[in-house]
């Protein structure tokens, strides 16, 4: 039986209505949504645990390092305690030569300087240190004898150096600086200061 022209005229061919639900319909397209949000949780996963491992491995290496440089400062540590020994020595040296220097070029004749105190020196006394500092020369030394007569021994002296004219041509003052007694040894240790004149 043919078909009229007449009928269906503005309707399409094959016209039927649609009743399919698209919420339940299956995703049809290439790549499917829950792939891709899958496929990016896994990369994002897959990120911060390379980087979880990468500080991991990194912390290890750290550690292992310290590890070496402990174990190489306890390594050298008998040696380090040596050079600073040695560093300490050496100061104490350079100290002690930059004090004869400075003795050395006092414009004062040492050899006499010394032969005058020697000369002056009275019984029971003898000179241990003659030291310079700066412009002033310290002496100490020792009074045999009980502290009385030591301490009249030591202004004695005192008095006597300031007397003498060598010493009161190149000296400003000469002090009583400090004086001390050992019972035990039956001893007075004194210490004499000189200052030395200004040159004009």
């Amino acid at each position: 039986m043919k078909q009229n022209k007449g009928q269906n005229s503005g309707q399409g061919p094959g016209w039927h209505p649609d009743f399919r639900i698209a919420a339940e319909l299956p995703d049809n397209k290439v790549v499917r949504t829950d792939f891709i949000i899958n496929g990016v949780a896994l990369a994002i996963l897959v990120l911060v645990a390379w980087a979880f491992y990468s500080r991991e491995v990194q912390l290890k290496e750290a550690t292992e390092e310290v590890a070496r440089w402990t174990a190489d400062i306890d390594a050298n540590k008998p040696k380090f305690n040596e050079a600073l020994g040695l560093q300490r020595e050496f100061a104490a040296a350079e100290k002690r030569i930059a004090e004869v220097s400075a003795f050395a070029k006092s414009p004062l004749e040492i050899a006499e300087l010394i032969s005058r105190l020697g000369a002056s020196l009275p019984k029971l006394v003898a000179i241990d240190v003659l030291e310079r500092r700066d412009d002033v020369f310290v002496i100490r030394g020792t009074i045999v004898g009980a502290s009385e007569r030591g301490t009249g021994i030591a202004n004695a002296y005192l008095d006597a150096l300031n007397a003498d004219s060598y010493f009161a041509q190149r000296f400003e003052g000469i002090r009583l600086n400090n004086i001390n007694r050992e019972a035990r040894a039956n001893r007075l240790f004194f210490e004499i200061g000189m200052k030395l004149k200004k040159a004009d």
